[in-house]
């Protein structure tokens, strides 16, 4: 039936809508890329190449650091590609273990996970930072899981906290359209990021996922490996709340925070499956943005409508 085309690319449209920017950092942007000189920190940014920039650091932050864990802060020599032009991914990609990201002081970003895929900042799992919110890893390199909110972010309106490695900027939870409160993840799409002005950006929250959900656009291959397997039909994509989709199921029997995550509601168990996924989601719905939301039932009311069309 004709009206069944008209109502597929209509539906199609819907979903090119969040997939049209494709602007990366500005120059205002590139200049905050910058140290206080302190600490043996360095970051630079080469813009010579047409289609991509190379952020060249040493990965120390240029603020004080101690050592909380047997890990020690060692110069990383830094030199990753970051597209100029983000392309922005049809399927998102997941993001990795280990850094997926950059703060404008050249210290790497990392996801919300510590080994054995659990909560790295919160719960019965959260590992231990300084009193500047981070830490090292075994091979030296310091990072963020969290809000880098003693040293390193300023609580200033709309300021820039750095870039992720598709290309997209990474800004603080102080906005200047929301004036009384922090953004939060609920204010957020399934990678964390939203439109401001037209342009694409990611927000670190205190809230899980705390930096970023999935990659909103293409990384290249020699910066990170990652996978592109982030459907809304998988497994793993749905368990995890839309967020981490290569990540473990994370079912259990427990209530403890490290039995899965989201830690579950105080009293309440973690799904131990699938059939039971749906009633977590909905003693957990802060956690899912209204952008994803809206998309679910899109898809919903699409499949229903095309099976009678």
């Amino acid at each position: 039936m004709p009206y069944k085309s008209i109502f597929t690319g209509l539906l199609s449209l819907v979903f090119v809508i969040d997939f049209i920017n494709t602007t990366g950092l500005t120059s205002q942007e590139i200049a905050k890329f910058q140290v206080s000189g302190n600490y043996e920190a360095s970051v630079s940014v080469d813009s010579s190449n047409s289609e991509y920039y190379v952020i060249s650091a040493s990965g120390i932050p240029d603020h004080a650091w101690e050592e909380v864990n047997p890990n020690t802060p060692s110069n990383q020599n830094y030199n990753i590609k970051i597209p100029k032009t983000p392309t922005v991914a049809t399927t998102k990609a997941c993001v990795p273990f280990g850094k997926i990201g950059l703060t404008r002081t050249g210290v790497a970003i990392y996801n919300p996970l510590a080994a054995g895929s659990v909560n790295a900042v919160e719960g019965d799992s959260s590992e231990t930072f300084d009193s500047c919110d981070g830490h090292a890893s075994p091979d030296g390199a310091y990072h963020y899981h969290e809000i880098p909110n003693s040293c390193l972010y300023n609580n200033t309106v709309d300021e820039l906290i750095g870039v992720a490695f598709d290309g997209f900027p990474i800004y603080g939870p102080n906005v200047s359209d929301i004036s009384d409160r922090w953004i939060n993840s609920t204010d957020l799409d399934s990678c964390h990021g939203r439109e401001v002005s037209g342009e694409y950006r990611y927000h670190v929250t205190e809230q899980w996922p705390y930096f970023l959900g999935c990659y909103h656009g293409t990384v290249y291959d020699d910066v990170v490996t990652v996978t592109y397997d982030c459907d809304l039909s998988s497994n793993d994509w749905n368990q995890w709340l839309y967020y981490l989709c290569e990540c473990p199921e994370g079912t259990g029997t427990g209530t403890t925070n490290t039995d899965c995550h989201p830690p579950p509601p105080p009293g309440q168990q973690c799904p131990s499956s699938i059939s039971n996924v749906n009633s977590y989601y909905n003693s957990n719905a802060s956690l899912l943005s209204p952008l994803t939301s809206f998309y679910s039932i899109v898809l919903l009311l699409s499949a229903i409508i095309l099976e009678y069309m």
